[in-house]
């Protein structure tokens, strides 16, 4: 994992194009609301500040950056919301489950033995 980072960018000439500031990523976007979408769905961590617009705060059920008036409003009443919500939940449990496997088990100072399967022999 690495730090959150902010990208900035602006619109590409005259045809008003977004293009993705990350890296490798050669994502387009024709309006800033799809650079966010992208980020939603692309960058998870990292956040986008668009020329003229800054950074949007994020909404802290999805992760989705939007402004705050929709924040306040209507945004999480919206299914794009709720979708989000629903995957940022099932990703902290699968990082939350591959952490468990990190925990090492002890009985009298020495390490127990992992399992993959246990049998209920009682």
């Amino acid at each position: 994992n690495r730090a959150p980072e902010v990208y900035y960018t602006t619109p590409s000439g005259s045809s008003g194009t977004y293009f993705c500031p990350v890296g490798q990523c050669i994502r387009q976007a024709d309006s800033k609301w799809i650079l966010q979408r992208h980020f939603y769905d692309r960058h998870l961590t990292d956040s986008v500040s668009i020329s003229g617009e800054g950074i949007y705060p994020k909404c802290v059920s999805c992760g989705m950056q939007t402004s705050q008036q929709a924040l306040a409003t209507m945004h999480r009443a919206t299914k794009m919301c709720r979708v989000g919500t629903g995957r940022r939940v099932q990703r902290e449990a699968v990082v939350s489950s591959a952490r468990a496997k990190d925990v090492i088990f002890t009985a009298y100072n020495v390490e127990l033995d992992r399992v993959d399967v246990f049998k209920n022999i009682g």
